[in-house]
């Protein structure tokens, strides 16, 4: 299965899964909100990037490595709107963030949507799913590096405490397709993909206005 049929299944389980959550729950009074989300604090864990290096000459007899590093992070800023209900929390955003690592820079545009069942007023948990697409990567380096733009997508837990103001937590499987890599000129690349998947965790702040 390629990758967009892939994120396509993903979408239609997510959403039937919503509707049945809703269509399950009692008739109940909604408010709507305009959501502000953050997400500076997070981190991508188990994936390969720090076996990536370039090598190319720098003067008689030198040779330089750059390597991408080993901790890769992905910031993200998102606007949306949510239904806040008796019982859950039902919110879609959309928003753009980057992929970072020591010398690897990716802008990419994410679209999430969310579902929070509220065990106390304050507090709640649930799934949320989210499709991604990255464009084509910057390399801080010396090396004439260049690299194909790529999608993903991203599943997990979701937790979210506060009323107005909410402190945000994830945990998710993180799917990047691998990006291209080539060298050009007297460079080389140890790998031609850059694979990002992985464990992923992220902290922010949303507020619902």
């Amino acid at each position: 299965m390629n990758i967009k049929k892939m994120h396509t299944a993903y979408v239609v389980m997510s959403i039937a899964a919503m509707a049945l959550c809703w269509a399950a729950s009692p008739v109940q009074a909604v408010e709507y909100d305009l959501l502000l989300d953050a997400r500076p604090g997070t981190i991508l864990l188990g994936n390969n990037t720090g076996r990536f290096k370039a090598e190319g000459p720098a003067g008689r007899n030198v040779v330089v490595i750059e390597e991408a590093g080993g901790l890769s992070t992905f910031p993200s800023l998102r606007l949306g709107v949510g239904m806040d209900a008796l019982n859950t929390y039902s919110d879609i955003m959309g928003g753009i963030g980057v992929l970072l690592t020591d010398r690897f820079r990716a802008p990419y545009f994410v679209a999430d949507a969310s579902l929070q069942y509220k065990f106390r007023k304050n507090v709640g948990v649930g799934p949320h799913f989210g499709v991604l697409y990255f464009l084509e990567p910057d390399w801080s380096g010396s090396a004439p590096l260049t690299f194909s733009d790529s999608v993903g997508f991203m599943a997990g837990l979701l937790v979210a405490v506060g009323y107005d103001i909410q402190f945000v937590f994830g945990v998710d499987y993180v799917y990047v397709d691998p990006f291209e890599v080539k060298g050009s000129g007297d460079w080389t690349v140890t790998q031609d993909e850059l694979d990002f998947s992985s464990l992923g965790f992220q902290f922010g702040i949303r507020g619902r206005f």
